[in-house]
């Protein structure tokens, strides 16, 4: 297995732009007929549920790698949140106040990035991790005070997760802890969830599927297992396309497929498994994969961005001459230059954010670890010589 799994960055990459494509709707401001067609047919919600998936495996492979027995609390939970903090706050934190910014400046001045006062509910939402309460409670009509961040609410779920992940960790110890995902998953796995709804917005069986894999891992029967077929790169693509239409399919026809939203984390749960293997199996190879691995590292980044980049294209668009909504020359050529903008924000962010505080977290994590070490040696030989 490679020392840095290349599938499970691939796997980030698609996440990532299916998530990109979901939230088109607000970058075609004139309602897109091609899109509207396209959305009667497949929609990528589902998106976020692999990055769940994803989630849940890395976190758990790492903690397991780094604590195969179980530790003292302290030891396991509070350099974890360290470097979680450090890892997502700076840019998330960055990129809403770039928001608030925006929501108060000359380019909102058609109002589609909401008012200023939304935008610091959401701000304060996401620095309180309450985010997905927060989008569900203006989704059920009992507040209004939604801004345009509402891509926060999946990042808020997460850290509610890791939060109590450790403390499950601690009490039950890894054998057990895969009884309790067994029954999160199974907790929710008969429940409808449609979207926007609050059990939609608080599904945690993705990520509870994506600690078992881990867990199960360094089992015998994994290896077993191991979908050995998909080594052939024509089927290992068409086994990656096939999952990503399935999750496209399911919640286009939500209203039809009661239990969508469990069809989404078992088609995600299965694609976490494949690329947890890290030998290839969803078919990129070459040009295509370090493309791929290049725009998951990025990942986060590009979560983060999109959605303000997509609400000012509109007034760029006006300010450069450029009417989108004319032809389908002139809508490639708003999507191709938004995407750039993207993406050229989103690596500015990596280089300058996100790449140096995650070391800074790294560094201040391990300097906590080697004082509670070097204070827990104190203590026992202190003990040992009374």
């Amino acid at each position: 297995m490679q020392s840095k799994n290349i599938d499970i960055e691939i796997l980030r990459a698609i996440a990532v732009g299916m998530t990109l494509f979901a939230h088109l709707d607000a970058l075609f401001f004139w309602q897109s007929p091609t899109l509207v067609k396209i959305n009667e047919v497949v929609r990528f919600w589902g998106g976020v549920d692999i990055f769940f998936c994803i989630s849940g495996y890395v976190i758990t492979a790492s903690l397991l790698r780094e604590h195969p027995q179980v530790p003292s609390f302290s030891k396991i939970a509070i350099p974890f949140w360290i470097r979680r903090f450090w890892r997502l706050t700076p840019s998330a934190l960055f990129w809403l106040l770039v928001v608030v910014a925006l929501s108060a400046s000359a380019i909102n001045d058609d109002g589609r990035l909401l008012s200023l006062r939304n935008n610091l509910t959401d701000l304060a939402a996401a620095v309180l991790n309450v985010a997905n309460f927060h989008i569900w409670s203006c989704y059920a009509g009992l507040s209004q005070s939604c801004g345009v961040n509402q891509v926060y609410w999946s990042l808020s779920l997460e850290e509610q997760c890791y939060l109590i992940l450790p403390i499950l960790i601690y009490a039950l110890g890894w054998k057990r802890l895969a009884g309790a995902m067994i029954v999160v998953i199974a907790a929710q796995v008969l429940l409808s969830r449609p979207i926007s709804t609050l059990a939609w917005f608080v599904r945690t069986d993705a990520l509870a599927a994506g600690v078992l894999i881990a867990l199960a891992a360094n089992n015998q029967i994994f290896s077993k297992i191991e979908p050995k077929l998909l080594a052939n790169r024509l089927l290992g693509f068409a086994f990656t396309a096939a999952a990503i239409a399935a999750t496209g399919a399911l919640a286009a026809h939500a209203s039809k497929i009661t239990l969508h939203t469990t069809g989404i984390m078992v088609v995600s749960a299965v694609l976490v498994w494949v690329a947890s293997y890290g030998r290839s199996y969803l078919g990129f190879s070459g040009l295509p994969a370090r493309v791929a691995t290049y725009v998951g590292s990025r990942s986060y980044a590009l979560y983060l961005i999109h959605v303000p980049v997509y609400f000012v294209a509109k007034p760029i668009s006006e300010f450069v001459g450029i009417s989108p909504q004319e032809s389908m020359a002139t809508s490639a050529l708003y999507l191709f230059f938004t995407m750039a903008l993207v993406l050229l924000l989103a690596e500015a962010n990596y280089r300058f954010i996100e790449l140096p505080l995650r070391d800074r977290g790294r560094a201040i994590a391990d300097r906590w670890s080697k004082r509670s070490q070097t204070i827990s040696a104190v203590k026992s030989s202190s003990y040992q010589e009374g």
